[in-house]
């Protein structure tokens, strides 16, 4: 087994820090799958998930989320929010079942 070195490691070798970057490196990545804009520095990531509000996040009905306040809007500091999870899904598939009922909306009948 290698030896660690957390005096190299970017978050140092505070493992709180440490996980809150690889949020904002996933993030980040799942933004660029889905090919959404993300503008999000990890300056801004901090600010957004303090310490108090990191430590509420989960996936639980109650615990804090990172969502953005337009869906189709980029990823920035004025398109985003924390905010419980409750209701947020909702929110999302209503969102999607309107963009969907456009899409079918435009499809020529079949007959």
């Amino acid at each position: 087994m290698k030896k660690q070195r957390p005096h190299l490691w970017k978050a140092g070798p505070d493992p709180e820090l440490r996980e809150r970057r690889l949020a904002y490196l996933r993030a980040k990545a799942q933004a660029k799958f889905r090919e959404e804009g993300f503008e999000l520095s990890l300056d801004e990531w901090y600010q957004l998930w303090t310490l108090e509000n990191w430590r509420k996040r989960g996936k639980k009905i109650g615990d804090l989320i990172l969502t953005r306040k337009n869906i189709d809007g980029v990823w920035t500091m004025d398109n985003v929010v924390i905010r419980e999870r409750a209701g947020n899904m909702s929110r999302h598939y209503h969102h999607n079942f309107i963009r969907m009922r456009r899409t079918l909306d435009k499809i020529p009948p079949i007959c």
